[in-house]
């Protein structure tokens, strides 16, 4: 099931969508319920509790593109001006593969792999991804 938070850190303002499909045959996202006002807290430098949903509002069960479409829509309307990061793995022993699976769909959003890595917990295989989204900053609302 996908998920949208704070990456973690004080104050960076990245927000992270994680739980992308490990296999082909999951292609629907549950429907979800509205949730209490996410608490901004990386706005002001205060400490992130990343288990904290940045989407609060409520969806109907959709695709994972539509889902992740709404996610990003989400983040531009709410708080625009930051990376989007996403990780997709693939296990050590081919039994799923992320990247197979969703790179695709990231990188037709306009995602770019800004690192792989091969991880020390799980010796897994993780990509990662960032998308730069920019204000639609007006010079003449000065």
């Amino acid at each position: 099931m996908l998920r949208l938070s704070c990456h973690g850190g004080m104050c960076c303002g990245i927000k992270h969508i994680f739980g992308f499909p490990n296999y082909p045959h999951q292609v629907m996202e549950p429907e979800l319920e509205e949730q209490p006002e996410f608490d901004d807290e990386d706005s002001r430098g205060s400490e992130v509790r990343s288990d904290l949903s940045f989407f609060t509002l409520s969806a109907p069960s959709e695709t994972v593109e539509a889902r992740l479409d709404r996610f990003l829509a989400y983040i531009k309307g709410e708080r625009p001006g930051g990376i989007v990061e996403a990780v997709l793995a693939r296990s050590c022993d081919n039994d799923w593969n992320q990247i197979a699976i969703n790179e695709k769909r990231l990188l037709e959003r306009g995602f770019k792999v800004v690192n792989e890595v091969q991880n020390s917990n799980s010796d897994n295989i993780c990509r990662v991804y960032h998308l730069n989204m920019e204000y639609d900053y007006d010079p003449d609302d000065d």
